[in-house]
């Protein structure tokens, strides 16, 4: 699988994480499940430029929003985030293009067997047309 994919269900599932902490509550405050930028790369194990990468494709999936306040960013998961961790949406895509690789992997592994088998039994039909048309002439001009 793609690192990129895990890499999304790990940010994912740590900004769910916070959320889970505060969220339920029906008095929480936005402030109460946001994560700032070192925390959420803290949470999820990865380099900043790993997080920056993934952040941005997640922001415009609207899977997460972004807030910016005193010179900071402060991330926070979206209905559509915790729909997307729930369903394991990155894990199942990362997969499905692995399994898609593998499958082209064996088709062009079978496509090759294939086409050698093709021209080996071709050649040998063609041996076997010459040599047959060769007993033919010497049957009916040879003596």
């Amino acid at each position: 699988m793609d690192v990129k994919y895990s890499n999304r269900h790990k940010i994912l599932e740590t900004l769910q994480r916070k959320f889970a902490e505060k969220g339920y509550n029906p008095d929480f405050m936005i402030f109460d499940i946001r994560l700032p930028f070192d925390k959420l790369g803290e949470g999820s194990k990865l380099s900043d430029e790993e997080l920056l990468k993934e952040l941005d494709y997640l922001l415009k999936q609207e899977e997460i929003i972004r807030i910016e306040e005193k010179f900071s960013e402060y991330y926070i998961i979206t209905q559509l985030g915790t729909i997307a961790f729930h369903d394991k949406k990155y894990l199942t895509l990362g997969e499905n293009e692995f399994l898609a690789r593998e499958k082209l992997k064996y088709d062009l592994k079978n496509a090759k067997r294939i086409f050698r088998t093709y021209w080996w039994t071709f050649g040998i039909a063609i041996i076997s047309f010459l040599v047959s048309l060769a007993l033919l002439i010497l049957r009916l001009f040879g003596k």
